[in-house]
């Protein structure tokens, strides 16, 4: 099993916003971030406020704010990091088939005909004999369970999970052991999404459902979180594991509670939080990404949705590292589209005046105020104002910017956990961002 332990396996692994209303001064404008010390006659004093206290009252709506002002330590110190998207190569996959896996235990695992189905169950057969653990048992038959019928089609293959995307999206998994466990790594890509997985064997029975939830939830309330691992403990072996796979520039974002659903094959149903849900984002000179967990989708094959055989609507997820802690350990660690760096572009930037990043905010939430049009009936509610990493399109390539984020308190009950940024500003000029890591793409 994967666990505390480091020197046993050396083991790792939102929609943007699309505003509804006319974003003025959100064009794509191209900026030379080489010079961002350079041209900017406002800078940020010390008395950025702790806390912001007042309302915008609109035809439609209020916008109330009453949020606190966090900043990073030495807010001033702030690498404006360029990069450039990588794609996992046949390479990538040998390395880290040797670098996760038992030696001798790992074996082809994608069964999307026949010949291959068969394979695969004579590999799992011997293996499901020796198996004790229900779940895992439960996992084997699942993924031993053969067809009625293979498609023919691209149009059949959609209509059954186990062959969503079998032709649209290159695919590739591994099965094997760490320390005796088993454990399956997959690698996903297409044209806009990469994702490295490796998941614990009984975390792939399609009769487990896994979903991040807030303290009030229900199981939390009455139960509490089970998992023999401390939310720091948890936090401390993730980002450990993390850092041993050479992944030393992130940083812990957010950690939620992990709600597990079972079904056994009685029909009765088991329910308990058992982990942590733990998202890292790229980090440099204190300045982390910052987001919610809310716009951290799972993109797997259920995450593209088909409209016709003429296009599809496609969800290209911002770089993150999720990691699921247990009672057992590891669970699941997914790596979501890696970046690669190309260089810093400055070491030394200088920030716009906080009155004039103000200024562009409220000038947004008076908009907001005039036309119900974001749906929020009881209004917008800013609890919460921080700065922090975002990215913006630099040519071919992103760059990390610092970029003011404004959280809406009403969408933290609505989603369950997590928060929603409702508006973001560039720190350094004052221009409002649409988020370009998370986008919606149209393939006609």
């Amino acid at each position: 099993m994967i666990n505390n332990k480091i020197n046993y396996k050396k083991i790792t692994i939102a929609l943007a916003i699309v505003m509804l209303f006319p974003l003025s001064g959100c064009g794509k404008k191209q900026v030379d971030y080489s010079e961002a010390t350079k041209g900017q006659t406002e800078v940020v004093e010390d008395g950025i406020p702790q806390h912001l206290e007042y309302t915008i009252t609109g035809e439609a709506t209020d916008v109330v704010v009453n949020a606190d002002v966090v900043v990073p330590d030495a807010y001033r110190s702030c690498t404006v990091m360029e990069l450039t998207k990588k794609t996992f190569q046949t390479s990538d996959i040998e390395y880290y088939v040797d670098y996760f896996f038992d030696e001798g235990t790992d074996f082809l695992y994608m069964p999307y005909n026949k010949e291959e189905m068969s394979e695969i169950k004579g590999n799992m057969e011997p293996l499901l004999k020796q198996a004790t653990d229900p779940r895992t048992i439960d996992a084997f038959e699942c993924a031993m369970e053969e067809p009625e019928s293979y498609p023919e089609t691209e149009e059949e293959m959609f209509e059954e999970y186990r062959f969503y995307n079998m032709i649209t999206d290159e695919r590739c998994q591994i099965f094997g052991a760490i320390d005796g466990e088993y454990y399956v790594l997959s690698f996903f890509k297409d044209g806009i999404n990469c994702v490295m997985r490796l998941e614990r064997f009984d975390n792939t029975s399609t009769n487990l459902s896994l979903q991040d939830v807030a303290e009030d939830d229900f199981y939390i309330k009455t139960s509490g979180n089970t998992c023999t691992y401390t939310k720091e403990e948890a936090e401390k072996l993730a980002l450990d594991y993390v850092n041993e796979l050479g992944y030393d520039n992130f940083s812990i974002i957010q950690t939620n509670n992990t709600k597990s659903e079972y079904w056994f094959k009685d029909n009765d149903k088991k329910v308990d939080v058992d982990g942590y849900s733990i998202y890292l984002g790229r980090t440099y000179d204190n300045y982390a990404y910052t987001y919610s967990s809310n716009y951290c989708f799972d993109y797997s094959t259920d995450e593209i949705f088909i409209f016709g055989k003429n296009g599809s609507s496609k969800i290209a997820v911002h770089e993150y590292i999720r990691i699921c802690v247990d009672s057992k350990g590891i669970r699941h660690i997914y790596y979501f589209n890696p970046m690669e760096e190309v260089g810093a572009l400055t070491e030394e930037v200088e920030l716009l005046d906080f009155a004039k990043v103000q200024a562009v905010a409220d000038e947004r939430f008076k908009n907001m105020a005039k036309v119900e049009v974001y749906g929020y009936g009881t209004g917008v509610n800013i609890s919460e104002i921080r700065l922090g990493y975002g990215y913006d399109i630099n040519g071919e390539n992103k760059v990390l910017i610092p970029m003011w984020y404004f959280f809406n308190k009403d969408d933290n009950e609505v989603f369950g956990c997590g928060k929603n940024d409702i508006l973001r500003i560039n720190a350094l000029d004052g221009r409002m961002v649409l988020d370009t890591s998370s986008v919606v793409y149209i393939e006609n």
